[in-house]
């Protein structure tokens, strides 16, 4: 899908549980930004628990800079 959306010149954000250190690889497949939900170290039970909350939060915020730099 990401290089679908780049033939097309659309940015691709992805939303992930967690990011590793070298997630910079996933700009080599057409994503442009990745962002981690999980907020700090924790358990899976917990993750899960309140993963609805930080997908909510975690949009929200790549909302908020997106229309920054809109905005200018």
């Amino acid at each position: 899908m990401a290089r679908t959306a780049k033939q097309h010149d659309i940015p691709v954000i992805a939303i992930a549980g967690s990011t590793a250190k070298d997630c910079a690889v996933v700009h080599e497949h057409g994503i442009d930004a990745a962002y981690s939900v999980v907020l700090g170290a924790t358990d899976l039970p917990t993750a899960l628990k309140e993963a609805a909350f930080n997908v909510e939060m975690t949009s929200r915020n790549i909302a908020a800079a997106m229309a920054m730099n809109f905005s200018k």
